[in-house]
Order: C-alpha cells, then sequence, then structure tokens
C-alpha cells in the first residue's frame, strides 16, 4: 500500500483550488489545480511540491472506513 504521496501545485490538473491562505510564514504560489502523485515520481513544471504520507487508520471503525473509502475521490500516479 502506498503511503508516501506529492501534491503538485500547478496551472493545471483534475482538481480546482477555490481558495487558498496563509496562516503562518511565506504564501505558497497561487495554485489553481493540484494533482496527486505516488512519491516515486516527480512531478515536473510545477508551482511547488508538498509531500505528505498517510497515517495509520487507528482512529475509527470498520464501518467508519468504509463509508470514507466509498466517498474518496481516486487519482492517478504520474
Amino acid at each position: 500500500m502506498t503511503r508516501l504521496f506529492s501534491f503538485a501545485a500547478s496551472d493545471q490538473g483534475p482538481w480546482t483550488v477555490t481558495s487558498q491562505e496563509s496562516v503562518i510564514g511565506k504564501p505558497l504560489p497561487v495554485a489553481r489545480a493540484p494533482s496527486v502523485f505516488i512519491e516515486a515520481t516527480r512531478p515536473t513544471n510545477c508551482l511547488c511540491v508538498l509531500r505528505g504520507i498517510t497515517s495509520n487508520e487507528r482512529y475509527v471503525e470498520r464501518a467508519e472506513r468504509d463509508v470514507l473509502v466509498a466517498r474518496q475521490q481516486g487519482w492517478k500516479s504520474g
């Protein structure tokens, strides 16, 4: 199971950013459409890349997890 992901901010992608706000520190470049990649691939031609890891699902019960998985949007690698 893949746990490492890269979130690449660019002008083209499957999602649309509706708002962006910097709470602390220097703001990130304005991203119009992020894409998600598996960690092994390094996105090119993007404004910035945020890297993340999924945590263990220790705070949900099986029925809750099944509902969450059924509602998740898919993503494509590379």
